[in-house]
């Protein structure tokens, strides 16, 4: 009897093992996809600002 129960408790270590390894896939997807959207916000607001800096400097040289 305590043979039978081992190998049931390692197939339910080993399901429980996979769901864990399942679910930190699934945040780490998420957290993958949160980081480029913030690098993705960085780099517009780079480009905005890099974009209004030549507006001054153009609007310097109008003036």
């Amino acid at each position: 009897m305590i043979k039978q129960k081992k190998p049931e408790f390692l197939d339910d270590q080993i399901r429980s093992l996979q769901w864990a390894i399942g679910e930190l896939s699934k945040q780490k997807q998420s957290l993958d996809e949160k980081v480029s959207a913030s690098r993705k916000r960085e780099e517009t607001e780079e480009i905005i600002q890099e974009v209004n800096a030549q507006r001054k400097a153009l609007d310097k040289r109008i003036s």
